[in-house]
């Protein structure tokens, strides 16, 4: 058995194909007639987990991609993740009626104590940041879209109060997600 990761990214892109679900069963099905969902699954089962079997490496699994969604009334958010022999990445972006209104990326290479990120607001305007976690707390670095440096250092009680703050912003939202629908 392998990890059938053809047919998972076929899966994965349909769930997210258009932002509304019913366009994307009527995508499903076509998908099911035609029969591409069957030949992934058969393409997996024969040829890609047993590559996989034999050289313990699949080659369709040389980058792992994954994607959420997760939607509430007109409000949708999406998760990308990718994560390769170099570096991890995220990418989370915000939609309000099908608009992209904000996106944050994050990405770490292997081995690197920094987080390298981008906030792109609706407007296009760009903030860039480096987080980096030492022994002695969080040092946020931000670089504006006019070019202005700012840097904050987290430590101490800082440091907990920032964590404390994620944590009741995490608690008063888990409401909104238990309500909402999480697409894999």
């Amino acid at each position: 058995m392998g990890k059938f990761v053809a047919h998972g990214k076929l899966a994965a892109w349909n769930m997210q194909a258009t932002g509304e679900k019913w366009l994307n069963e009527l995508i499903f099905i076509g998908l099911v007639v035609i029969p591409v969902y069957e030949i992934a699954w058969l393409a997996d089962a024969v040829i890609f987990n047993s590559v996989e079997f034999w050289t313990g490496k699949n080659p369709m699994a040389a980058a792992t991609d994954r994607q959420k969604m997760l939607a509430s009334g007109d409000h949708r958010v999406v998760q990308s993740f990718h994560q390769d022999d170099e570096m991890r990445s995220m990418e989370v972006k915000y939609f309000v009626r099908g608009r992209l209104e904000s996106s944050l990326t994050l990405s770490q290479g292997y081995g690197s104590p920094d987080y390298q990120g981008v906030t792109v607001a609706a407007d296009g305007t760009a903030e860039k940041f480096t987080m980096r976690s030492g022994e002695h707390g969080v040092t946020l670095t931000r670089v504006d879209a006019q070019g202005r440096e700012t840097v904050q250092v987290f430590e101490g009680t800082a440091l907990q109060s920032v964590s404390e703050k994620v944590a009741a912003v995490l608690d008063r939202r888990q409401e909104k997600v238990a309500a909402a629908t999480f697409v894999r």
